[in-house]
C-alpha cells in the first residue's frame, strides 16, 4: 500500500493539503461515500491542493487510492476518539462483576438516543439537551480541533458551522463505542460501512428533522455554530475574521475629516 512518505517532498505537501480537503468532503457531504464518489473527491482534492501550494504535479492512480483511504482513516479516528471517551463518560468498568451494570447502562444509552442528551434522566422522556452531550464536543475537539493548524480551523469554510453530515458520523462513532460494552465485558466492534451506514443515515435524518421542527429558531444550526466556536476555543485558534465587514466611511465623514484637517492647518 502506498503511503504519503513514499513520495517526494513536493508530492507529500500536496497530499497533506489534499487529505484535509478530502476529509472535509466526507464530513460535509457523506460519511460513507460510494467508491466512485471517493475517487471523484480525491481527484478534486488533489487539483485544489496543487493550486493551493503552487505545484504542477499530476496525480497517479496510487495517489488517488491513497487519498480515498482517508474515508476509512477518518472514521477510524472518530471511532478511536469515541472509544477513549465513552468508558469514562458513562462509567463502564472492566471488572467482571460490573458486567451486568455495563449491559444495563449500554441499553439505557442506546434507548431513544439517550447518549446524545446533555441531561440523562431515568425516564427517557425526561432527558434534556438533545445533541448537547459533552462527549460530542470532546470527540470533535480531539479529531478536528487539536491545534490552530487542525482541519476544523484551517477549513473553517466547511467546519463553521460544524457540518450536519459530520455530526451524524460523530454520533454514529459514539454509538459504536457504546455497543462495545453492550454484552457486559468490553468487546471490540468494527466501525464498518456494512454494520453502521444505516445507523449513520438514521442519525442524519433525525438531525434534519430536529432542525425542521425548530422552524425559524434553526436549533441545529445554532448548535453546530456553537460546536465550531467551542472547537476553535479548544484549539486556541485566533478569532475568526468576518471577510464581509460592512463598516465603511461615508462620503459625509470623509468631507468632514478633510474640513477639520484644513481648519487645523489654517489655525
Amino acid at each position: 500500500r502506498p503511503r504519503a512518505t513514499d513520495y517526494e517532498a513536493e508530492a507529500q505537501e500536496v497530499i497533506k493539503v489534499a487529505a484535509g480537503l478530502y476529509k472535509s468532503q466526507v464530513m460535509s457531504q457523506d460519511g460513507y461515500p460510494a467508491k466512485l464518489t471517493e475517487k471523484t473527491w480525491a481527484l478534486d482534492a488533489w487539483h485544489r491542493a496543487a493550486i493551493a501550494v503552487d505545484v504542477e504535479l499530476a496525480p497517479t492512480s496510487e495517489i488517488i487510492t491513497l487519498l480515498t483511504r482517508y474515508s476509512w482513516n477518518l472514521r477510524s479516528e472518530l471511532k478511536s476518539a469515541a472509544r477513549g471517551h465513552v468508558k469514562g463518560t458513562y462509567g463502564f468498568k472492566s471488572a467482571e462483576k460490573a458486567e451486568p451494570a455495563n449491559r444495563k447502562r449500554a441499553a439505557q444509552l442506546r434507548r431513544a438516543r439517550t447518549f446524545t442528551y446533555d441531561v440523562i434522566a431515568d425516564d427517557p422522556e425526561q432527558n434534556d439537551g438533545l445533541y448537547e452531550a459533552d462527549i460530542i464536543q470532546a470527540v470533535i475537539n480531539q479529531v478536528f480541533y487539536k491545534s490552530p493548524e487542525d482541519d476544523g480551523v484551517v477549513h473553517s469554510d466547511i467546519y463553521d458551522p460544524f457540518p450536519v453530515p459530520g455530526l451524524a458520523l460523530v454520533l454514529t462513532a459514539i454509538q459504536c463505542a457504546i455497543d462495545e460494552w453492550s454484552t457486559g465485558p468490553f468487546q471490540r466492534v468494527t466501525f464498518s460501512e456494512e454494520a453502521y451506514s444505516s445507523t449513520y443515515n438514521q442519525h442524519l435524518q433525525e438531525l434534519w428533522a430536529f432542525e425542521k421542527e425548530s422552524g425559524d429558531d434553526e436549533a441545529l444550526t445554532d448548535l453546530c455554530t456553537e460546536i465550531a466556536r467551542r472547537g476553535r476555543h479548544s484549539a486556541k485558534a485566533p478569532p475568526k475574521v468576518n471577510p464581509q465587514d460592512t463598516s465603511s466611511l461615508s462620503s459625509t465623514a470623509i468631507r468632514g475629516a478633510v474640513a477639520s484637517y484644513q481648519r487645523r492647518k489654517a489655525a
